[in-house]
């Protein structure tokens, strides 16, 4: 998964799996706090898909 990004990044293996582990790992950090949202603060969970008012 990540023997491409070296040709982009030029940095050794380990730094190219670091960088390719911040996308899943913002991701699941995401999903864990938008669920302690809808859980513990239901009116701001919901406020994510309403419309603004005018």
């Amino acid at each position: 998964m990540t023997r491409n990004v070296g040709l982009f990044s030029g940095a050794t293996t380990g730094v190219n799996i670091a960088l390719v582990s911040v996308v899943p790992a913002v991701f699941l950090l995401g999903v864990a706090l938008a669920l302690r949202l809808r859980r513990s603060r239901p009116r701001v969970y919901a406020g994510f898909a309403a419309e603004p008012n005018e």
